[in-house]
């Protein structure tokens, strides 16, 4: 080995430049390409030099007479234990955060990952886990989906449990978007001339169009249940619940200036679906409009959900749009599916494969008049989830009376 080739093993030069060799064929003195201390042969073809910073100055030759100890070369086993020595140190001058413990064997910590996450960490045959486990060098135990509880991760070294503990994280968080939506911000349609013209569209409907492929009770709406979908999150603790309801709040106070001091009645009139094709419609909903015919509700809408992503990315399903698509559902063919198979997995399945025939539905009812209704307040909700009076549990209520309503400037 040459000297100049020794100068690179030991890294004294960092900057990317090409060392000459006897040759592309010779074998104990190639070309050789250098990167941050790194020495990459060059094969084949004519040697090209790389472009140097015009700040580096080339290195004038070692003396051929020079000669190296074992302590100027780079050694990988010596190295290895160096680090272990440099870490070892810097572990015990370094605090544990709270979910990390010292025992006799090393290092233990347990994580709070919801439930819905252990497959993703456990993986297809166990492999992400084992993964991990290898790489790190760690044990890692995760309670069963059924029995909740935190997971477990032990290794002997802080460097190797933070590694492990990270991973897991990753895995866990990055997954979030493959969860169906748990929670949604609504504003309650609930009352009672909605109702009843709700109900009556159902009993029409079902003596009109009964017949029709897939138009059957477990479709429609329940009155009770009516509302306006401004936001659907995802939320899986305790914690993520407490933050959504007080970035709601801040975000409300924002997007309530374009509604101004006046009350706001919206009307809801007509059908619509979300697909082109009639004969295959998944969700049938009332169109929503201002009484007055004025954008204010639109604004809101829009303003509320931009300053949500904004402030909470993670916790909220929707995409940005420039607007938000107003519409109260009053057929949905995900009304079939069981709350428990919602929490399955199966809704979204069943969402891909179950329609039906909305055709004549358009042609008699193209126009109905489903009434209005004021709008009082916004609720945070959970979906699948529903209190004495058949609406959705409500997280968190915010009257609009209570929210500085302040003419926009």
């Amino acid at each position: 080995i040459n000297t100049q080739c020794l100068k690179i093993m030991q890294g004294t030069d960092k900057k990317a430049f090409y060392v000459p060799g006897n040759g592309d064929d010779s074998i104990l003195r190639p070309n050789l390409v250098v990167v941050n201390g790194r020495a990459y042969r060059k094969l084949g073809g004519a040697p090209v030099k790389p472009k140097l910073d015009e700040t580096y100055t080339p290195q004038p030759p070692i003396p051929q007479d020079v000669r190296y100890t074992p302590q100027d070369v780079r050694h990988p086993i010596r190295d290895k234990y160096k680090r272990q020595e440099r870490e070892e140190e810097e572990e015990a001058n370094e605090e544990l955060e709270d979910s990390i413990e010292k025992t006799t064997r090393g290092y233990r910590a347990s994580l709070k990952i919801p439930s819905v996450f252990f497959k993703y960490i456990i993986g297809k045959g166990g492999q992400t886990r084992a993964n991990i486990e290898r790489e790190t060098r760690c044990k890692i135990t995760v309670p069963s989906r059924s029995a909740e509880g935190d997971i477990v991760v032990e290794a002997g070294t802080l460097g190797a449990l933070k590694t492990a503990k990270r991973r897991i994280e990753i895995v866990a968080w990055s997954n979030r978007a493959r969860e169906p939506p748990t929670h949604f911000i609504c504003i309650p349609l609930n009352t009672l001339p909605v109702m009843s013209r709700v109900q009556a569209f159902k009993e029409v409907a079902l003596r009109e169009c009964g017949s029709d492929q897939g138009v059957e009770p477990a479709v429609f709406q329940a009155p009770c249940k009516m509302h306006l979908t401004l936001a659907v999150l995802r939320m899986y603790t305790p914690n993520e619940e407490a933050r959504a309801a007080s970035v709601l709040a801040e975000c409300l106070k924002i997007a309530s200036q374009e509604l101004g001091p006046t009350p706001l009645a919206i009307r809801l009139q007509g059908i619509d679906c979300m697909n082109d094709d009639p004969s295959a419609v998944k969700v049938l909903y009332a169109k929503v409009g201002e009484v007055g015919g004025s954008d204010r509700l639109q604004r809101f809408v829009d303003a509320l959900q931009s300053s949500y992503l904004q402030r909470a990315p993670d916790l909220i399903k929707n995409e940005p749009r420039d607007s938000v698509k107003l519409h109260a559902t009053v057929m949905n063919t995900s009304f079939k599916m069981s709350a428990g198979a919602e929490q399955a997995g199966e809704l979204e399945r069943a969402r891909r494969t179950i329609t039906f025939d909305a055709t004549k539905l358009f042609a008699k009812f193209r126009d109905f008049d489903f009434d209005q209704s004021n709008v009082t307040g916004v609720k945070l909700c959970r979906r699948g989830e529903y209190g004495p009076d058949g609406f959705y549990v409500c997280l968190a209520e915010y009257p609009l009376d209570r929210i500085a309503c302040a003419p926009k400037k």
